[in-house]
């Protein structure tokens, strides 16, 4: 009987590599029966997502996720838009540092299942790491913001006039956290500036992003997923591209001016006297 259904066959040996602790082989016969007879999906799913989590808690444990990754690219290759595949997925992400990417994933898994509690939780976990309650209560500081929005457009007029031919000054935020002076710059009359913005958290990063997308900054602001330590002239004079994805770590380049809100309650922390 089994040998004339090769799927079943393969079934049985992928239950029997996954139960003898052989998962690796286990999730490629799954992925392999799964593409021949897509109805065995469904059905066997929760033995596949445990043996994907499995495959990859294993190399976790030798310090090998990376090795982890072809796997799971695979397994969205044959099953795109499951909810337990991005999960797993989201979890390796984090695993290898990659705060972003697993952001995404766990935003896909919520978006493909809206009652998976995991990628909700693992979401809000990450954000909460990566933004304290206080950056809430100072981004709300209207008096604050003022201040500095008024401060910024008088330094951003004081370098547009130093260019020359009416170019507009180039900006530097360092640590752009969600991009609000970054946009104070950009937005600045009555032309306003190019800026580069570095933010090393992946997340916080990418959030900057959408919301100068969402006010249409981008033509004129671009955000870094770096280190302010990594940034470099490249030199040269090319022209600001907004929407490259070329190497995040180089200028094109120096700029005219920085902009940079890092002062903590101990005043020099955050690495503000080196960064400066």
């Amino acid at each position: 009987e089994e040998a004339a259904d090769p799927v079943a066959k393969m079934v049985k040996e992928a239950l029997i590599a996954q139960v003898s602790g052989d998962c690796e082989r286990a999730v490629r016969l799954y992925l392999m029966a799964f593409k021949m007879r897509r109805a065995l999906a469904p059905q066997l799913r929760t033995e596949f997502i445990e043996a994907l989590r499995a495959h990859s808690s294993h190399l976790a444990a030798q310090n090998k996720s990376e090795e982890a990754v072809p796997l799971h690219t695979l397994a969205l290759a044959v099953l795109p838009g499951d909810a337990g595949v991005h999960t797993a997925f989201g979890r390796l992400q984090y695993l290898l540092g990659r705060e972003s990417e697993a952001a995404k994933h766990w935003r896909a898994a919520i978006a493909a299942d809206a009652t998976a509690a995991e990628p909700r939780d693992s979401l809000d976990l990450l954000n909460g790491s990566v933004m304290s309650r206080w950056h809430f209560l100072m981004v709300n500081d209207s008096v604050r913001n003022a201040c500095y929005q008024r401060a910024i457009a008088r330094a951003v007029a004081r370098a547009a006039a130093s260019r020359p031919g009416g170019e507009l000054p180039r900006v530097l935020d360092i640590g752009a956290g969600s991009g609000l002076l970054a946009m104070y710059a950009a937005g600045s009359s009555p032309h306003g500036a190019h800026v580069d913005a570095c933010e090393s958290s992946e997340p916080l990063a990418s959030l900057a992003r959408e919301i100068a997308e969402a006010n249409g900054m981008l033509p004129h602001v671009r955000i870094r997923p770096v280190h302010s330590d990594s940034i470099s002239v490249r030199g040269g004079t090319a022209p600001f591209q907004p929407g490259a994805s070329g190497e995040d770590s180089f200028l094109d380049a120096r700029a005219d001016m920085i902009v940079t809100e890092t002062a903590d309650c101990g005043l020099l922390e955050e690495g503000m006297v080196p960064s400066l």
